[in-house]
């Protein structure tokens, strides 16, 4: 006779198996059923409950979220072999006779699952940081696991991580995908977690959107080296790109159009705040510097992906950001960052000359946008802001 049970495993709880007769809290708190001693958990994390003989999972509105499945949840119904993220701890629902031994099957893809976690833990050190070489060393064994690593590897990406871990949690998901089957799965997960939280924004968030960037296109070689471009260079020409992981992204693109959609204005809404606080760069999580750069990461990867919804979202870009009535001029400390706007307007304008075509409606768009740009250079009586205007109507018109 056999009960289900819930299996953990990870690098900051001992693995233990407890019995789902009765409910189950997990978290940092020493008043959990299951106590976690990990700084990214809540004090209350999750809860599992049996009701009418279905397994509940419910997060109880944690700081860095419950992953089942590859996505952050709220509440989700567990079967058995389900497994979910909380923190470094994995949980799998699994079966266990009266005993107290696991039955066969179940032990033997838990061993499994264990081993594939403790490999990539091996690869982290103290710091939180992936040691290249190590990863390499255990591609082979990790590549089967492919998606259940990427859900690791996001999750410690989204947790309290230094900009030198979250590097390096990139490169290893680079690794790990170049290993498997290239970019597709992988320029998937991104653009849907970057689209996750579509009224709020992260900081792991850029790195998403700049790994994404990168998987797109070939890196260049010169006397047998690999070159690497910056996403950027990448956007002057047409050479080197990824063309079915482009086909896959442009699906990926229309099949979250309106989400996307939601995320730039909670984007273009967080930097015109951001502008408005008085109180300096430290004032703020989200600074303007910060923002900004995430905004041209954005634009850019929307002009490397292209098709006629990406085009359509940096086209409305364009729009917004060349007349002289947008918020984005007239904060508090819109002066102090206006090389880095109108470093942001070049890229967008670039953004939607690459995906220009020669048909009529998408000449009459530029005409369009190239007469708000002429309005807005009449209008500025700062030399400098002068100076940015005119180099980006000279790039509508060496387009023309």
């Amino acid at each position: 006779m056999t009960q289900l049970c819930l299996a953990t495993s990870g690098r900051m709880t001992t693995k233990r198996i407890y019995p789902l007769a009765e409910t189950i809290t997990i978290g940092r708190g020493e008043h959990n059923t299951i106590v976690l001693a990990d700084t990214t958990v809540s004090r209350s994390h999750a809860i599992v409950t049996a009701e009418n003989g279905t397994l509940i999972l419910k997060d109880l509105g944690s700081a860095n979220g419950t992953i089942s499945k590859g996505k952050r949840i709220t509440t989700t119904v567990l079967t058995l072999r389900d497994s979910f993220q909380i923190g470094s701890t994995s949980f799998e629902v699994c079966e266990q006779d009266l005993s107290g031994n696991n039955t066969r099957g179940s032990q033997t893809e838990s061993k499994s699952r264990d081993g594939v976690i403790e490999k990539l833990e091996e690869c982290f050190d103290d710091k939180g940081v992936v040691d290249r070489q190590a990863f390499l060393r255990s591609t082979r064994v990790l590549a089967p696991h492919h998606e259940r690593i990427s859900c690791l590897l996001l999750h410690r990406l989204k947790a309290d991580a230094t900009k030198e871990s979250r590097l390096s949690i990139l490169d290893a998901l680079s690794l790990l995908y170049h290993d498997v089957s290239g970019p597709r799965r992988l320029i998937q997960i991104l653009l849907e977690e970057f689209c996750t939280e579509q009224g709020e924004i992260k900081h792991y968030e850029r790195n998403l959107v700049m790994l994404a960037s990168m998987l797109l296109h070939h890196s260049q070689k010169e006397d047998g080296k690999s070159i690497e471009q910056t996403p950027l260079e990448v956007l002057h020409g047409q050479q080197n790109l990824h063309d079915d992981t482009i086909q896959l992204a442009q699906q990926v693109v229309s099949r979250l159009r309106d989400k996307i959609i939601n995320k730039r204005a909670t984007l273009h809404l967080s930097l015109i705040k951001s502008l408005s606080d008085k109180g300096g760069e430290e004032s703020t999580t989200l600074t303007p510097r910060f923002l900004l750069s995430l905004a041209r990461e954005f634009y850019i990867l929307m002009g490397l992906i292209g098709g006629p919804e990406a085009k359509e979202i940096v086209y409305e870009g364009a729009l917004a950001v060349s007349t002289p009535q947008s918020k984005l001029y007239h904060q508090p400390r819109s002066k102090t960052y206006a090389e880095n706007i109108f470093g942001l307007v070049r890229v967008v304008v670039r953004s939607y000359l690459r995906l220009l075509t020669s048909d009529k409606e998408d000449c009459r768009k530029r005409e369009m946008l190239g007469a708000r740009l002429l309005g807005f250079l009449s209008s500025v009586k700062d030399a400098s802001q002068q100076v940015h205007l005119r180099q980006v109507v000279r790039l509508l018109e060496k387009h023309s």
